[in-house]
């Protein structure tokens, strides 16, 4: 997974998550959760949230783990 998708499902996990916690009526990264939301709303954001942070985590560290550090040495040619 590429590394900005990875940090959007974080970002985007951590809202939904503070939707959760919050309710609503907060202002953050210029985007604005006006209304009062339910409880069954609530309970699906936390869920969500918790989902993509995971995703997030998950993609970030399976991704460190296939870089190369540079090209691949060729075997040295056989002598006759």
């Amino acid at each position: 997974m590429p590394q900005t998708i990875t940090i959007a499902a974080f970002v985007f996990g951590a809202v939904l998550l503070l939707i959760a916690l919050i309710g609503g009526r907060f202002k953050i990264f210029g985007a604005e959760v006006s209304e009062v939301v339910g409880r069954t709303t609530r309970v699906i954001a936390a869920v969500a949230g918790i989902v993509f942070i995971v995703i997030g985590l998950y993609g970030s560290f399976t991704d460190k783990g296939r870089q190369v550090a540079g090209p691949k040495e060729e075997p040295p040619a056989p002598r006759l």
